[in-house]
């Protein structure tokens, strides 16, 4: 049986860590073996953005290595995720859309039926890979 390791480096809350502590986990991370690692939401913070553009530049993600990051599914938020991936040979982009009722009337001022709309178009950007901005 092929065993997968999968890490997620900490990426907010109360306990913050600066770019250089995330790069160095990250580091350790490569050294035991993690072939997956979930290492944030960069389109959340500069620094977010900051760490994966500097594992990028520094050339720090082995090639058998698969980052995944995560973002809202805001056409925003999306560009900015892609903008700090550039570069990047493997990654995985987990898209999500929030369901609560506050979230679509308060935070993106929408009907359902436009956050389906809009969720939609956002989705089939990945399915038919073509730009969406």
């Amino acid at each position: 049986m092929n065993k997968k390791k999968v890490a997620i480096i900490f990426t907010g809350g109360t306990i913050s860590m600066t770019v250089d502590e995330k790069v160095e986990m990250f580091n350790l991370l490569t050294k035991l073996g993690f072939k997956e690692i979930e290492i944030g939401f960069p389109s959340a913070s500069q620094i977010e953005f900051d760490f994966l553009r500097t594992l990028v530049n520094n050339n720090l993600i082995p090639d058998d290595v698969v980052v995944q990051v995560l973002t809202q599914a805001r056409p925003h938020l999306i560009k900015r995720t892609f903008e700090a991936l550039e570069g990047v040979k493997k990654a995985v982009v987990h898209i999500y859309n929030s369901t609560s009722i506050l979230q679509r009337d308060v935070v993106f001022n929408m009907s359902k039926e436009e956050i389906k709309n809009t969720f939609s178009l956002i989705m089939s950007f990945g399915r038919l890979n073509e730009p969406m901005f």
